[in-house]
């Protein structure tokens, strides 16, 4: 206990300035494909500085950028939207009630569910209370960090929300996909860029 709360004590010292206090700005832009807010809140978008924190383990934020969305007019866009509108609107008529659960059951804030998680995870295993403590912080490291990168990638491609491209295709440029003004997701969407997804991102670090 006594080694930890030193070894606590040192790291909140040397993270006083990482930048995590800073709020950031947003300036909204306006043309095809970008971040506009989304219903049913219509707030700011959250944590638009949260890629410019210094990471744990890693150099930076841009360190592992994504290489970006599908282009408006690609095949690939096309299938994806297609898929969404289809399958993941409120009132989809082709989304399998096993899929509706697996959605609501992804639809918890990654924070919430992987430190919840892993806590259950540990306290299942016999690990000695240095193996967990150990365990946890380099879970924590990892979620942090991959946090840092996705978030990083999301205002860096500001990419627009499903809900927003479907009630909005008519200015996609793309000839092939539809607008639908009275489309709505199966649940609410959360007031960041879509892309990458943040559950993915954390996901896969976990």
């Amino acid at each position: 206990v006594a080694v930890g709360k030193e070894v606590a004590m040192s790291l909140f010292k040397m993270r006083k300035n990482d930048g995590l206090n800073l709020v950031g700005s947003y300036t909204y832009k306006y043309g095809p494909a970008d971040y506009m807010s989304t219903p049913p809140a219509f707030s700011n978008p959250v944590f638009p500085a949260l890629g410019n924190v210094q990471p744990f383990a890693i150099q930076s934020g841009m360190q592992f950028r994504a290489e970006g969305p599908p282009d408006l007019t690609s095949s690939k866009y096309l299938d994806e939207f297609t898929e969404v509108m289809a399958s993941g609107g409120a009132t989809s008529t082709v989304r399998t009630p096993e899929q509706t659960a697996i959605a609501l059951f992804y639809f918890e804030g990654p924070a919430t569910f992987w430190t919840r998680n892993y806590r259950t995870f540990i306290k299942g295993r016999n690990h000695s209370t240095g193996e967990a403590a150990r365990l946890y912080a380099m879970l924590s490291t990892a979620f942090a960090d991959a946090s840092i990168a996705c978030w990083d990638s999301k205002y860096y491609f500001n990419a627009w929300r499903p809900v927003s491209a479907i009630q909005n295709a008519d200015t996609d440029g793309n000839p092939y996909t539809s607008a639908d003004p009275n489309w709505v997701p199966l649940a609410g969407t959360p007031p960041h860029p879509e892309y990458p997804s943040g559950h993915a991102c954390n996901t896969s670090a976990m």
